[in-house]
């Protein structure tokens, strides 16, 4: 959405750095990137931060997964330790998190765990049957309506708020990005817990 809009704002070189959200605010305090996407409230010294909204994540699987790992109605917590699931990177703490609120699972000794680092790369695992995965809601509509992915656990969302960190100085055309990517943002997600 933001993209399409761009042309507006022009000139401005985008360069964009995909990270785990726990981690962008590390880019933002050595100078490498002029803003980022946080889990963050707090802004650090020279920013400024903005409430975007909430990301929906679901725990989803395709059909065929969830009749060969999580056979039966109930899913136990040994079915989320050993069936094959994702994590975007190495750092990625989303699924950990998740297991350990909803499940009380704190030791997550992962039997078979896939390192994707890609939304998209997410959601073919997913689809093709190759692992269970935690992944944006708003990224996987159509495939839900469809009945291609099963949501495992409609009454467990995790709500992951959203902040964009911005330095307090800004040009002209990064000012308007920066008013762009928050305005968009807060038209897609959820702008309220629970």
């Amino acid at each position: 959405m933001v993209v399409n809009q761009l042309a507006s704002i022009m000139p401005l070189k985008l360069d964009i750095i995909a990270d785990d959200q726990d981690r962008t605010l590390h880019y933002l305090q050595k100078g490498l990137v002029s803003a980022c996407a946080s889990t963050t409230k707090k802004a650090i010294t020279g920013c400024k931060a903005e409430f975007i909204g909430y990301f929906d994540y679901a725990l989803v699987a395709s059909p065929a997964f969830k009749k060969t790992y999580f056979q039966g109605s109930h899913i136990t917590k040994q079915h989320l330790l050993e069936a094959p699931t994702l994590l975007f990177d190495q750092h990625d703490k989303l699924h950990a998190d998740y297991l350990k609120n909803f499940f009380k699972i704190d030791d997550m000794n992962l039997k078979f765990c896939h390192i994707i680092p890609s939304v998209h790369g997410f959601k073919q695992f997913a689809l093709r049957g190759y692992a269970y995965v935690l992944i944006p809601y708003i990224d996987i509509i159509q495939e839900l309506k469809n009945k291609q992915l099963i949501n495992l656990f409609p009454d467990k969302m995790w709500q992951m708020p959203v902040y964009w960190h911005t330095f307090e100085i800004e040009t002209h055309a990064f000012r308007l990005f920066n008013e762009l990517v928050i305005k968009t943002g807060r038209k897609v997600l959820r702008q309220s817990s629970g």
